[in-house]
């Protein structure tokens, strides 16, 4: 029986930039399928869930979420920029070119985009919403 993971997450995500490439190397090691499932945290799910988007947390949660993504950016050896110029920024129009490609060209060429947006966000301050950069 072929195994197919459903991955949903958030373009925009510094989490996710930061989990992206190992959790596609676990699939691909497992021999698995990915349905790739770009998701709008913070239109969508936090507003149903209870999350705060980041500019209404408290500042001491602000402050303890720079210090862990430091901290996982160090133990993975990936660079990041805590404080990127786009960030937070709208991911809508990069989900639905991640979706796109995925329906064009298959789940593999969609997690290559998906990783390509979440660097542009994380290291290369791009912006997403902008298409001449998307």
């Amino acid at each position: 029986m072929a195994l197919t993971i459903d991955y949903y997450f958030a373009p925009n995500s510094p989490w996710t930039y930061l989990g992206h490439e190992r959790f596609a190397q676990i699939a691909r090691a497992a021999g698995a399928s990915i349905n790739v499932l770009p998701v709008d945290l913070g239109g969508k799910v936090f507003p149903v869930s209870g999350g705060l988007p980041l500019a209404k947390r408290a500042p001491q949660r602000q402050a303890y979420r720079l210090l862990e993504l430091k901290r996982f950016s160090e133990f993975l050896g990936q660079p990041i920029v805590l404080q990127p110029k786009f960030f937070p920024v709208n991911a809508d129009d990069a989900a639905k070119l991640i979706i796109a490609v995925d329906m064009h060209d298959g789940s593999e060429a969609a997690m290559r985009i998906a990783g390509r947006i979440l660097r542009g966000v994380w290291v290369d301050e791009r912006n997403i919403a902008d298409a001449r950069d998307l």
